[in-house]
């Protein structure tokens, strides 16, 4: 493996935009104003200025036909590439340009959604690599999105194919599921893993996932209900308790979307919401089933799915409709290479046997 820096920008969250030429003048000033420096260019990766002689530090910058898109601790904004003198290197790290791109037309207007293609796969060191796993598959530092929760330090997994059924929220719930599975599936692949999507509303089966209000989550979560889109909880057997026979995922009915839809009547504006609710679904279901699968947090890598950081009452995470390319290798990872009950160092010497081959 060749030396790698020890530092690497991601693009943050899934990101919806409005794309409409009137407005964006005035918005994109009152926004650049709040960016000019109000912190320090170090940790940035690009430095944009602007043909008025304003600099703005991001995290990454995408090109989508005329227009640019600034990335900068989880913001967007888009800027006509006609008020764009430059776009100058800030560090040694050469990230990609946001991909998977779509595109929704609403009510006569586009809006623009897309998540980022960057891999951090090749570029951590040995050390985070290492620590990424423990905490992802071992919960060996108990969970940064839960100041609470108690380390475990042993693996928990299927050792059969569970079927998954949909509770509640009508088609739109039913295909958010059916996405999520297929992603998943494709990834647990090469392990002889398969989600079986079955009838909606069957209580047999192994993961079932509720689209219910916040005030029906269980009870004993580590944050207040209202600061919750998704969770998930296992039910464990086996001498050490670390084999999964059941679990169970929630999903609010009314999930948090942050996105601007401005400027929209109030047909499209409802129209707009039901495409960005049908994305935030199948966020939500993809990061809660691979909870169910066995899989916690950490907050090593940002461009995992299980990306997440506690700060105060909030947390901080992805919101990928798709799985990243780190995340798929280490589903088929966990399922290929990881038995339950698993210890650190069995989790160590598999992984130097048959992760490091990027």
């Amino acid at each position: 493996m060749t030396a790698r820096p020890s530092y690497i920008p991601m693009a943050y969250d899934h990101v919806s935009l409005q794309c409409r030429p009137a407005g964006w003048a005035l918005a994109l000033a009152v926004v650049l104003c709040c960016w000019l420096w109000a912190r320090a260019a170090a940790g940035y990766s690009y430095i944009v200025v602007l043909k008025d002689g304003r600099t703005v530090p991001v995290d990454l910058y995408g090109e989508v036909g005329e227009e640019i898109f600034l990335h900068r601790d989880g913001q967007v904004m888009k800027v006509p590439r006609t008020q764009v003198r430059e776009v100058r290197r800030a560090g040694p790290a050469d990230p990609r340009p946001p991909g998977r791109t779509a595109r929704h037309e609403v009510g006569g207007v586009t809006l623009l959604t897309f998540e980022s293609d960057v891999s951090s796969l090749g570029w951590g060191s040995a050390k985070e690599e290492h620590q990424w796993l423990e905490d992802l598959l071992l919960q060996e530092r108990g969970d940064p999105c839960d100041p609470q929760a108690v380390a475990i330090g042993a693996a928990v997994r299927w050792v059969r194919s569970p079927s998954v059924s949909c509770f509640g929220g009508g088609e739109p719930a039913a295909q958010a599921v059916k996405a999520a599975v297929s992603e998943l599936n494709e990834a647990l692949a090469p392990a002889g893993m398969v989600l079986r999507l079955g009838p909606q509303e069957d209580r047999q089966a192994g993961i079932q996932v509720f689209f219910t209000p916040r005030a029906a989550f269980p009870a004993g979560l580590p944050l207040d209900r209202a600061h919750l889109d998704g969770c998930a909880r296992i039910l464990r057997a086996g001498s050490e308790a670390a084999v999964i026979r059941a679990a169970q995922v929630w999903v609010a009915e009314d999930p948090q979307l942050e996105v601007a839809i401005a400027h929209l009547d109030p047909q499209a504006r409802r129209q707009a919401a039901a495409v960005l609710l049908q994305e935030r679904w199948q966020a939500l279901v993809l990061h809660e089933l691979i909870h169910a699968l066995g899989l916690t947090h950490s907050a090593v890598f940002r461009d995992s799915t299980m990306y997440c950081r506690a700060r105060g009452n909030l947390r901080h995470g992805n919101r990928q409709t798709r799985l990243s390319l780190r995340d798929r290798k280490v589903l088929a990872f966990f399922y290929t290479h990881i038995q339950p009950g698993d210890r650190a160092g069995e989790l160590r010497r598999a992984a130097d046997g048959h992760w490091f081959d990027f």
